[in-house]
């Protein structure tokens, strides 16, 4: 009796061992009977779709996660713990009801003796019983066969679909299996074959682009740009050309992404950034005038200018990114290019302001993008004009005695300072003798160090004090100099006084009091001249 427990021990151990490897069997071919169902599902409604990549890769983790959540609720547990002999003798009763309750009893009575209520005898019998019934039936019977055939015909009828599905659409379901790690696109009746598309678009200006198609070519596709600031959709015409389009895109500031779509087939999104091209963000031009002007140096924000001839400017020019080269410009051809230092955004360099010039800048950036609409700068130079002299008094010529004075006075004005004014004068013979040497004219007052730029002269003539005899031609010349390097010097016109003696003098008046006119008003106005003929005449 003992070797037929054993034998019994055995096979029930063996068949523990069966029903584990079939629950391992059934969850492989059942997992991989819904992966399939659900991979060519989800091939439906991605063609329908054209899902992006991350929501594919979403997809696909979630199926699988699923399935094997399933699994492991189904057969984990089953497959963990496999089936002891007792829980195989019931599963043996269930298929073969002629066992019930003996096979599980004689397990038990074969590992612990019948108790003092139970009769030895009868325990006996039914175990002799039990092992004479155990030649005659096959226990393997309960490895569910059928359960594992239907699993088998699931899986292969999902496999059968997979496999019809790639010969229905044998292009387009390995792009499927591809989609799941890479973002390809589905073939097409309208095919993609390439893009001609810039590195990047310049701000503000349009941007060129190119596509080839071939296949069924439609006369016109749509183009989708987006930015920060808004989307929009324009209509991309056929060129001349079969098969290609090209499209301007519009002056853009902000990054964009760009989608077409063409006939059946819809593009990726490509990016496109915006670049600026390099411009002034500052422009700074120290101004330094010559000492001579008694200008302080001073600061302008504009390459506009109006300087002092010989004003020494020192510039910089801050540009709005990093430059590769700087370069001052100019149109005209003997314009001395000015040495430039700096680098990155900021250049310096000086000029000095002898001639008018237009000039401009040209930068070019680390990208190669050279700069665009930079104004044309004007330099002009205020050229140091003569000092000018306005004479006011005497107003007209007149007669004096050698003993006579006369009111002198005169204006004098210098774009920058006035450094000395000199009363000149000389006595001729006679009124016509008009080439005189500089040197034959005499100083009869000088003021110097006036470092104004106007100065008013008002002084009383006296004849006393250059002793010049009656009959002569006194001549007065009035002269200005300015501070400049170079000074210039400026003379006024020549006022001639002819000299005679004080008793014609006063004949003269006197005759022009006798021919004065009868109404009180003439005689009034001859009486006031007279006055002032008659102031000329000095001490008697």
């Amino acid at each position: 009796m003992s070797q037929t427990i054993d034998q019994l021990n055995a096979e029930l151990e063996s068949l523990s061992k069966k029903l584990r490897q079939q629950l391992l069997v059934k969850a492989i071919f059942e997992g991989l009977a819904y992966f399939f169902i659900g991979l060519m599902i989800f091939f439906l409604l991605d063609r329908m779709g054209d899902f992006p990549i991350v929501f594919r890769i979403l997809i696909l983790l979630s199926g699988i996660v699923s399935i094997l959540f399933y699994l492991k609720s189904k057969y984990w547990l089953n497959y963990t713990y496999p089936y002891s002999k007792e829980e195989v003798s019931l599963l043996v009763e269930e298929k073969f009801p002629q066992f019930r309750s003996r096979l599980i009893s004689t397990l038990q009575f074969s590992k612990n003796k019948p108790g003092k209520m139970v009769s030895a005898d009868l325990v006996g019998g039914m175990m002799n019983q039990t092992f004479d019934m155990y030649g005659d039936y096959d226990f393997s019977e309960i490895v569910d066969a059928e359960a594992l055939k239907k699993m088998l015909k699931t899986f292969a009828i999902s496999l059968a679909a997979i496999v019809l599905m790639s010969l229905i659409a044998p292009h387009s379901f390995p792009i499927y299996l591809q989609r799941f790690y890479s973002q390809v696109a589905y073939p097409t009746n309208t095919q993609f074959e390439e893009i001609t598309l810039p590195a990047y678009s310049i701000a503000g200006e349009e941007t060129s682009i190119t596509i080839k198609m071939v296949g069924e070519l439609p006369a016109s596709g749509y183009i989708t740009i987006s930015s920060d600031e808004n989307d929009a959709e324009y209509e991309i015409m056929q060129s001349e050309q079969a098969g290609t389009y090209q499209f301007d895109i519009p002056a853009q500031m902000a990054d964009l992404s760009l989608r077409f779509k063409i006939g059946d087939y819809s593009s990726q999104v490509y990016d496109l950034p915006v670049k600026k091209r390099p411009a002034i963000s500052q422009l700074t031009v120290e101004v330094i005038p010559p000492p001579y002007t008694g200008i302080k140096p001073f600061i302008e924000q504009s390459g506009n200018l109006q300087v002092p001839y010989g004003s020494k400017l020192n510039y910089s020019v801050k540009s709005s990114k990093e430059l590769s080269k700087f370069k001052v410009t100019s149109k005209i051809a003997d314009f001395n290019l000015p040495q430039i230092q700096g680098s990155k955004d900021k250049w310096d360099f000086s000029l000095l302001a002898e001639n008018k010039v237009n000039y401009s800048f040209m930068m070019l950036d680390q990208d190669q993008l050279l700069s665009k609409g930079i104004p044309e700068f004007r330099l002009r130079v205020k050229a140091d004009r003569a000092p000018r002299i306005r004479l006011i008094e005497p107003s007209a010529m007149r007669e004096l005695s050698p003993v006579s004075r006369m009111k002198l006075e005169a204006e004098f004005e210098d774009d920058y300072q006035i450094f000395s004014v000199k009363v000149l004068y000389t006595v001729i013979d006679s009124e016509y003798d008009q080439d005189l040497d500089f040197d034959e004219f005499k100083t009869w007052k000088s003021f110097d160090d006036i470092n104004a730029k106007n100065f008013t002269l008002k002084e009383i003539w006296d004849n006393r004090s250059i002793e010049v005899e009656a009959g002569k031609n006194l001549k007065i010349r009035l002269q200005v100099t300015d501070n400049a390097p170079e000074p210039q010097v400026s003379f006024s016109q020549d006022i001639l006084v002819p000299i005679i003696s004080q008793e014609e003098l006063k004949s003269r008046l006197a005759d022009e009091f006798i021919n004065s006119v009868e109404p009180v008003e003439d005689i009034l106005l001859k009486l006031n001249d007279v006055n002032r003929k008659m102031d000329r005449l000095g001490d008697k």
